[in-house]
């Protein structure tokens, strides 16, 4: 129980100033990649140490993943083939990403919840996936698609689009007599 007190290191030493429940570093450097920073955290009873997180600084700039296919116009009915490509860019050279570096996944959401549909695949830089013609039947449901993108130093970027069912307003009238 508190009142807490705490005390940040950096590499086991006690930084100057740093005793709240945070610590922020401000204008981390190269130099500052490899530091290990934890707390102390004390009160009437004793003290504890936080287990260490190591700092990591890059130059590395993060790639950026695209998605080109299918647009945001396009709707989807049961049956249909969607077609998905993308392109991933590194702004740290080359400008563009290996086929190894693209990750595609499908779920298919349906009101608060989703499933899997298209589990992780790796390699392509797009390919096609079948709407079933059976299933949920709500009106609530769509498909989100992924694409990540991971540079060689190992930083990444998704992106996703999601595929919106064709709705059709549908209006049957009868007649006794034709009955």
């Amino acid at each position: 129980t508190g009142p807490f007190t705490y005390q940040w290191q950096r590499n086991n030493v006690n930084i100057t100033g740093a005793t709240g429940p945070g610590y922020t570093l401000t204008n981390a450097q190269l130099a500052d990649s490899g530091a290990r920073f934890r707390v102390n955290v004390a009160n009437g009873v004793g003290n504890l140490y936080s287990n260490e997180a190591t700092l990591t600084v890059t130059t590395n700039v993060a790639p950026v993943a695209t998605i080109t296919s299918p647009t945001t116009a396009l709707r989807y009915a049961g049956g249909m083939t969607v077609a998905f490509a993308g392109t991933g860019s590194d702004p740290d050279g080359p400008s563009s990403l290996p086929v190894s570096a693209f990750t595609w996944r499908v779920d298919f959401h349906h009101d608060t919840h989703s499933h899997p549909f298209l589990p992780a695949t790796s390699g392509i830089t797009g390919g096609t996936f079948v709407i079933p013609t059976t299933g949920e039947t709500s009106a609530n449901v769509w498909y989100r698609l992924y694409l990540t993108v991971t540079d060689g130093g190992g930083l990444a970027h998704t992106v996703q689009r999601d595929i919106l069912p064709r709705v059709v307003r549908l209006t049957l009238a009868a007649s006794a007599a034709a009955l």
